[in-house]
Order: structure tokens, then sequence, then C-alpha cells
């Protein structure tokens, strides 16, 4: 029988959302910083799904508190043109918590997914987060 070699370190969580979020704060990934890049960062999904979801997740403490996303997309947009379009689509986007996370949110454009040489803005913005 196999057994899991991190049982014994890790708090057993039954069932409790508020216990969960106890434990995932104690990780030790958590205390590190954590760059996201999001592929299609100018399109719809992006907006209306995974900016909103990556906000929902630091709200309730499940991203490391210096997390930064960096934006992929094929559109000319600045870093505030991105921010400007995401800010309608956040859960209470107006508010102190959204604009931290929205300064933490950055844009590199590309002119193809298909060409590596168009993700060195990526490695870029990447790099400054550091």
């Amino acid at each position: 029988m196999a057994t899991d070699s991190f049982s014994d370190e890790r708090p057993e969580v039954v069932g409790q959302e508020d216990d969960i979020f106890s434990v995932v704060s104690q990780e030790m990934w958590h205390t590190v910083p954590l760059s996201i890049v999001v592929l299609g960062a100018s399109g719809d999904l992006a907006k209306k799904k995974i900016y909103p979801s990556l906000l929902s997740l630091r709200r309730a403490g499940l991203l490391p508190a210096h997390t930064a996303v960096v934006g992929f997309g094929r559109s000319p947009l600045s870093d505030e043109d991105l921010r400007a379009r995401l800010r309608p689509h956040l859960p209470d986007g107006e508010d102190d918590d959204a604009a931290e996370f929205l300064s933490a949110c950055t844009y590199a454009r590309g002119s193809s997914y298909e060409d590596a040489d168009a993700f060195g803005g990526v490695s870029e913005a990447l790099a400054r987060e550091g």
C-alpha cells in the first residue's frame, strides 16, 4: 500500500472552508511571489472570466500576496488599456483591492501565438516582476 509522504506534515481538513483557507495561507508556496501568464488576455474569456476569477482567488486569500499577472495577446494595448478593459468586469472593480490587483496586471503584445519571438515581451515583463 502506497503512502503519501506529506500526509504527516499537513493538517487534515474536513469540509470547512475557513479551515482550507487557513491551511493554504500557511503553505510554503503561499509565501513566495507568483507570476501568472494569461494567453489571449485581450479577449472576452479573459476579461469576463479569467481575470475576475483571479481577483476572487486573491480576495479569498488563495493567491500569494505578491502575485503578478502578465497578459499576452495580439491586440495593440498598453498596460493601462488592459486595466481599463478589465475594470468593468471585475466584481467591485472600483474598490481598493481591485485597484491593487489591476496594478499587478501588465500586458505584452505579440503578433502570433505560434511565433516564439513574440513572447519576448512576456519574458521581459516576468523579469521586471522578478
